[in-house]
């Protein structure tokens, strides 16, 4: 279960003796060569109380595991091929108060439980682009590669995480991961995640001779969060896809040229289109607000909205020539997905917040 795998690293081990348990290793898997002991975590090395703290499961087929506190105190036995929760409510002791639970939890040898994975944190207190966790480990991290990770991973408030184009991610796993790999990702309240915002669509030039020519459609707003593996989200603040852009107005025959699309909403913001020969072009996009279609002087059509974050950016208004097909407004953009998750990976949302634009699978 992802709720389970929020508390910390794994671990499988072999031991024919007295296991002290680690407090930084939430989820022990113990394979005992006989009937034996292991001690709890010093309660005092946790910084708070009333929650679950550790799991631990029997994976041995024929003997027993017996929890027991600092004192000596037996909390727990464990019989073959079961396991449990430990709860602590008191950390001003070494023995605290610890109490077992879910022991109706069978654990079946064989099943795919994360071994060894290595605990990694991240903390983004200041405003960065295009964050690929999976580089960052191996570049600046030290890891091989090799055993499957759990990453800690909050966004502070006041960081803007956003990208420079709307094909490439603002924040993203990366890949590849060994099975068992793990992230939790905590948003704080002023923190943002936001796709880049779509570009509006230019206008083309209106000539009297050949019409119109030339121009730019909009852009698709781009993607904000890329997930590889599973993942439990608490998102206290703002996780946006870009809007996408506007759409350039369509042309008045021997007349002008639309007004540009409007920028879409994003980090980095969408730029609004330019318009034609004596149209105007379309504002630029904000973090949050979409820029307004570019305006016309005579008849041809006015240029799209830019979308919000999550949204898809506004067609442009037609000209009024209805047998030409140069007359119709551009479409808008679409809009950047919140999430884009790799097909098969779970995301468990202890907080989803603000969460704007699609869910999109691939």
């Amino acid at each position: 279960m992802i709720p389970d795998e929020l508390y910390g690293g794994s671990i499988f081990i072999n031991t024919s003796s007295v296991l002290t348990l680690a407090p930084f290793r939430r989820l022990w898997v113990i394979n005992p060569s006989a009937n034996l002991d292991f001690l709890l975590p010093d309660a005092t090395r946790f910084n708070s109380t009333g929650g679950n703290v550790l799991q631990v499961a029997n994976a041995s087929l024929s003997f027993t595991l017996t929890a027991k506190d600092a004192d000596g105190n037996t909390i727990e036995t464990l019989s073959p091929l079961n396991s449990t929760w430990f709860s602590n409510s008191d950390n001003t002791t070494a023995a605290g108060n610890y109490r077992s639970h879910h022991k109706k939890g069978v654990f079946v040898q064989g099943a795919a439980i994360p071994k060894n994975r290595e605990l990694y944190s991240f903390t983004f207190s200041e405003s960065t682009r295009e964050v690929n966790l999976h580089s960052l480990l191996l570049n600046e991290r030290g890891w091989t590669g090799l055993n499957p990770v759990r990453l800690h991973v909050t966004i502070e408030n006041g960081a803007i995480i956003g990208s420079d184009s709307p094909t490439t991610l603002s924040f993203q796993t990366g890949s590849p991961y060994p099975a068992g790999s793990f992230m939790y990702l905590h948003v704080r309240p002023a923190g943002v995640i936001a796709g880049k915002g779509g570009d509006g669509g230019i206008a083309g030039d209106y000539n009297a001779t050949i019409g119109q020519r030339g121009g730019t459609p909009p852009e698709n707003g781009g993607s904000a969060v890329g997930l590889t593996i599973n993942t439990a989200i608490n998102n206290e603040g703002l996780i946006g896809g870009g809007g996408g852009g506007g759409g350039a107005g369509g042309w008045a025959f021997g007349v002008e040229n639309g007004g540009g699309g409007g920028g879409g909403a994003g980090d980095i913001n969408g730029i609004g289109g330019a318009g034609g020969d004596i149209s105007s072009r379309g504002t630029d996009g904000q973090l949050t607000l979409s820029g307004s279609g570019g305006t016309t002087t005579l008849t041809a059509g006015n240029g799209g909205f830019g979308g919000t974050l999550g949204n898809p950016g506004f067609t442009g208004i037609d000209g009024p020539d209805p047998f030409a097909e140069q007359s119709e407004g551009q479409p808008g953009g679409f809009a950047g997905a919140s999430l884009q998750v790799t097909t098969g990976v779970l995301v468990h949302p202890i907080k989803f917040g603000t969460l704007l634009g699609p869910i999109t699978f691939i």
